[in-house]
């Protein structure tokens, strides 16, 4: 996917389907479950019945919780963007 595409997609779980579609939040993890196969069917066969708004509601509290729960750790190295990249050493 070009950049100038990527730069358009919002903070948050993205998935690119092989027919083109792109799904966000909880469309995305319904459909990730589905492509999965095997027991993740079934969660995502329920899930496919919960309404799209409140199924992102609860993608949004987890993700909430999850960003909480689990912060990067501040020794972590930051990814360096492309065009600063070229400045440091190899």
């Amino acid at each position: 996917m070009p950049e100038s595409e990527r730069a358009a997609l919002p903070d948050s779980l993205v998935l690119h389907t092989a027919d083109g579609r792109l799904l966000e939040r909880s469309a995305a993890v319904v459909e990730g479950l589905r492509l999965a196969g095997g027991a993740c069917r079934v969660p995502a066969a329920i899930l496919r019945f919960v309404p799209t708004r409140l199924a992102d509601g609860v993608y949004d509290l987890v993700a909430l919780a999850r960003q909480r729960l689990f912060r990067k750790p501040g020794s972590a190295c930051p990814v360096v963007p492309a065009a600063l990249r070229a400045r440091l050493l190899p």
